[in-house]
């Protein structure tokens, strides 16, 4: 079954930048990153012993949608982030979700202070904007409006 899912409490809806705010301003910069990107790190902690460990931090790219300052992502029962978070035994519904601007290099949209070097990305560049949203994760209720 594939479920929906939001981190609760993480609303960063505002007016919809079209181009790349003053970094400066930390706040427009993350709303930005949020309404502009598709997909970032989703991480839990590990409640499963095969290919892990259990209380390890586990990371997953995930793609994720905006809607009016929530991220919802669109996620299987049987995707390793969903046991850790919903499925095992030791569930634990809390999660961080990454997002940097590394992620657009090589495109138009290239943030020239993730690129060091000829071509090299670096998403742990001072001047390259990262955003971590950390909160507990809810999972959507089946034939509900916004599962829907």
């Amino acid at each position: 079954a594939l479920v929906g899912l939001m981190l609760a409490h993480a609303n960063i809806a505002s007016a919809k930048p079209k181009t790349r705010p003053d970094p400066k301003g930390h706040v427009a910069t993350a709303r930005w990153m949020a309404h502009t990107f598709t997909w970032g790190y989703l991480s839990t902690t590990s409640t499963r012993s095969e290919g892990t460990a259990r209380g390890v931090a586990f990371g997953n790219p995930y793609s994720f949608a905006d809607v009016e300052g929530v991220p919802y992502f669109f996620a299987s029962d049987l995707d390793a982030s969903m046991i850790d978070l919903f499925a095992s035994a030791d569930a634990k519904p809390r999660a961080s979700f990454t997002l940097t601007e590394a992620q657009l290099t090589g495109t138009s949209a290239s943030v020239p202070g993730c690129v060091i070097g000829d071509g090299f990305n670096d998403p742990e560049n001072p001047p390259c904007g990262r955003f971590v949203l950390t909160g507990k994760t809810v999972k959507l209720a089946a034939n509900t409006t916004e599962e829907n």
